[in-house]
């Protein structure tokens, strides 16, 4: 029987990659943006081969962040509040209006 969110050990297809995440949050976007700065200037060796040992390998992120923020439609960006914003967004994709999914 196994726990529910875990792969049974007897199929290797369900394994878990072997990988290191971090979480990094912040209150503000510039924090945010400091901190994937100073990741793009990291050079990782490569985790293919000996062969490539000299192929420096990126770290890969991913930034997360509101609406607010982040959106660039102009149509929902015009909007003063965060609850508008959030609708309009969300009308807009459900439509297929928005041309920046």
């Amino acid at each position: 029987m196994s726990v529910p969110g875990t792969a049974p050990k007897d199929d290797p297809e369900m394994e878990l990659p072997d990988e290191t995440k971090i979480f990094f949050c912040s209150r503000t976007h510039s924090q945010l943006t400091q901190f994937v700065n100073e990741l793009r200037r990291v050079e990782m060796p490569s985790s293919l081969s000996d062969a490539a040992e000299d192929l420096p390998e990126q770290i890969k992120h991913l930034s997360l962040g509101s609406r607010k923020n982040l959106c660039i439609n102009p149509k929902v960006t015009k909007l003063n509040s965060i609850m508008a914003i959030n609708e309009r967004c969300l009308e807009m994709q459900k439509s297929g209006r928005c041309q920046f999914p």
